[in-house]
């Protein structure tokens, strides 16, 4: 090991600010890290530690212990509470990979080591089934290794990357000479160019009372979240009672924030219970985080939406409905979900707000050209761009795991494509696509280029065991829609059958509107028929788009949640195709079920979701199983307030009963606009302002206006069919 630790060419690297990684894979690993530690301490000065590992794993504590020998004020942290120390930044980060591997873990932490320091990942067999999340890949005792060849392929490959396992040492320094980062000063704390021009640039938000908007984004590292801070902070000092609400998918996402605010001299940070920045403050002027759902809906001068690409269009919509001044950050590349939000998001910001855009590309932590970070990069395809993808003809086939870890090309041109597409995306993605042997991948090809993927993974054929687990309320976490409909629909049968569940689809921007993800879904539908599978479908959170893609390809709603996902604010929703007449039949029965759910609970369990997509819901299930009744007492009800009588208030009862007898219809007489207008007054009980608000109506007034027509409608064809 001394013939590469105190290697002059590894020592200059990390002179020069680099930073490297190590990654012993050897039955002598704790060998081999102990010197590697020894070393390091002695000859390179490293003072700051970080020890990531699973503690409640055997013999996970004693490998801790004899680390501590070096550096017994080291930090340690449980890889399931690890994203507590992104913002921070460590000389030396040690990961334990005897007991797990997971990407997302690796990613996140080896991001926390600053230039001039290094990570360390270790284990016996990287590619052991054992190991948490790889054991989370093994159906049926089998699972593929075709990550971890890849990860070692791309190790060996790279420079500024060490390697060690049983037949020696691969090592080649990173030696070009780096860019120096050149500080400026602001208000008392070191800043960027890129941070500097970012808080010039903000200025434009408040040049004039218009709705305006900031929208930031770069890398990781880059700083970004603490130059928003920054700002916020300079805007609570400079003016009095000004308030800010942070928004972003969960608190600890937003701490970069608070910490960029509390830079800044005389402002005070409170903390919630769990030690988290919640909000801070400057006399009369505070910064408070709030959950997206809440924040759409506040007050104040400025609305920050940090990563706003991993929180919902609706959400997303819903606030620029409601406020003026915002900012947005997004990362470019990364873990945090950027392609299919940003892009639509951005779009939609530019109807309602003149809107500047300013990256940044200068890290804050490294210099550039950090062999790590682009290792990083390319290991769990972080940042991806498509390419063309030589000598493939036009149409949809299926593409074997073992070609994409084979063809760089063809795999970063597919993965891009789900990157791009989808709201949130993690480095775990990746090994899934590479490692999980029960699915099967279709590509798109459309002149010479990957412009549509889909990722299906096989679902059901549930033993009596198994099915039992489900029903008393365990998870199956590789079943996911037999899962639902047994746990929590109560159909036993339904674990016994066979499908094949979507998991992803997607269509690359520029191609999209032109049939190519029906395309796939036909092929799909055509593999899955040929292997005598009893059903397709798919689970996604709820989107009007995307469900509209669905139920236009002949798929039915079945299942959604009781509960929205917090940080997202969605409902999953679940829709199924029978490929046999009895499963078809059962997947109907399924359908007017929903319907029944929906109408009676919209009022209490769906209140918060959005009534155009609740509006396709009930448009897209069958009739009511039973028969609702309205008596001629809530016809002239409604009549009078038609007629200006009395107020909706003293009727509203009279409309729930005379709309759940359109639900019972098996032509529902309504529009999808009127049916979700009806929708959020009469079934989810908005008011006015709340129903104008979430169809953009422009005030209480126009929404009662629109809602007297859709109800005229409503009652002359209920009044027909009394005939």
């Amino acid at each position: 090991m001394k013939s590469w630790i105190l290697a002059e060419g590894l020592v200059r690297q990390l002179s020069l600010g680099y930073r490297a990684l190590v990654v012993i894979e050897s039955r002598d690993y704790m060998g081999h890290l102990l010197e590697l530690l020894k070393s390091a301490k002695e000859r390179l000065g490293l003072k700051k530690v970080l020890y990531a590992f699973h503690p409640w794993k055997e013999g996970a504590k004693e490998r801790l212990k004899a680390v501590k020998g070096f550096w017994s004020e080291l930090d340690d942290v449980d890889y399931s509470s690890s994203e507590s120390v992104l913002g921070t930044t460590y000389d030396l980060v040690v990961l334990d990979s005897v007991d797990d591997f997971r990407p997302n873990y690796l990613a996140r932490l080896i991001d926390v080591v600053r230039g001039g320091g290094f990570a360390v990942i270790y284990s016996d067999d990287l590619s052991s089934p054992s190991k948490l999340y790889k054991s989370t890949l093994v159906r049926h005792g089998r699972a593929s290794d075709l990550f971890e060849e890849r990860f070692r392929k791309l190790l060996k490959a790279k420079e500024g990357l060490v390697y060690v396992n049983d037949e020696g040492v691969t090592f080649k320094p990173y030696l070009r000479p780096p860019r120096i980062v050149e500080w400026r000063n602001f208000k008392g704390v070191r800043v960027t160019n890129d941070q500097l021009k970012v808080l010039e640039e903000s200025d434009f938000l408040f040049h004039s009372e218009d709705p305006r908007a900031l929208v930031i984004t770069a890398p990781r590292g880059r700083g970004k979240s603490f130059v928003t801070g920054l700002l916020v902070g300079s805007l609570l000092k400079g003016n009095e009672g000004f308030r800010v609400v942070v928004t972003s998918p969960s608190l600890l996402n937003s701490q970069e924030v608070f910490r960029g605010a509390s830079a800044l001299k005389g402002i005070e940070a409170l903390r919630a219970r769990s030690g988290l920045m919640k909000a801070v403050r400057f006399g009369s002027s505070v910064a408070e985080w709030l959950p997206p759902d809440m924040a759409s809906y506040a007050e104040g001068d400025l609305l920050v939406i940090d990563e706003f690409a991993a929180i919902p269009n609706e959400l997303l919509e819903e606030a620029l409905r409601k406020w003026r001044k915002v900012i947005m950050t997004s990362t470019t590349f990364g873990y945090e979900g950027s392609g299919k939000a940003f892009r639509k998001f951005l779009e939609r910001a530019k109807e309602s707000h003149l809107v500047k855009h300013v990256t940044m590309e200068e890290p804050i932590r490294f210099p550039h050209g950090d062999p790590v970070e682009a290792f990083v990069n390319d290991a769990f395809l972080l940042k991806v761009e498509q390419g063309k993808v030589v000598g493939e003809s036009e149409g949809v086939r299926e593409v074997s795991r073992k070609e994409l870890a084979n063809s760089e090309s063809l795999l970063r041109s597919a993965y891009s494509i789900l990157l791009t597409a989808h709201y949130r995306n993690s480095p775990d993605d990746l090994m899934f696509l590479l490692d999980m042997e029960f699915q099967r991948v279709l590509v798109k090809f459309h002149e010479g280029k990957a412009v549509g993927v889909a990722q299906l993974v096989y679902e059901g054929v549930l033993n009596e065991r198994e099915t039992e687990k489900l029903m008393k309320g365990e998870e199956n976490p590789g079943h996911l829609i037999p899962q639902r409909i047994v746990g929590f629909l109560g159909l036993k049968e339904f674990g016994r059958l066979s499908g094949l569940r979507v998991m992803r689809i997607a269509v690359l921007e520029g191609f999209q509107r032109k049939g190519f993800g029906s395309q796939l879904l036909r092929k799909a539908e055509e593999l899955a028929v040929s292997e005598g599978l009893d059903w397709i479908g798919s689970s996604f959170v709820g989107d009007y788009g995307v469900l509209s893609f669905w139920v236009k390809n002949g798929y039915l709603p079945v299942y959604v949640t009781s509960r929205g996902n917090e940080a997202l604010a969605g409902f999953s929703i679940i829709v199924l195709k029978g490929l046999k007449p009895n499963v078809t039949e059962l997947v109907r029965r399924l359908n007017s079920r929903l319907k029944e759910r929906l109408a009676l609970t919209a009022h209490q369990v769906y209140y918060k979701m959005n009534p155009k997509l609740l509006a396709l819901l009930l448009k897209s299930t069958g009739p009511l199983s039973w028969n609702a009744e309205a008596v001629e007492e809530d016809f002239r009800a409604a009549e009078r307030y038609l007629d200006g009588e009395i107020p909706y208030n003293a009727v509203a009862h009279a409309f729930h009963k005379l709309l759940l007898k359109a639900l019972s219809l098996n032509d529902l007489p309504l529009s999808e606009e009127s049916l979700a207008l009806m929708a959020a007054r009469v079934l989810q009980g908005r008011s006015w302002s709340q129903t104008a608000a979430a169809l953009n109506l422009g005030g209480s007034s126009n929404a009662e206006k629109a809602f007297r027509e859709a109800a005229r409608s409503l009652l002359n064809v209920l009044i027909s069919n009394r005939v």
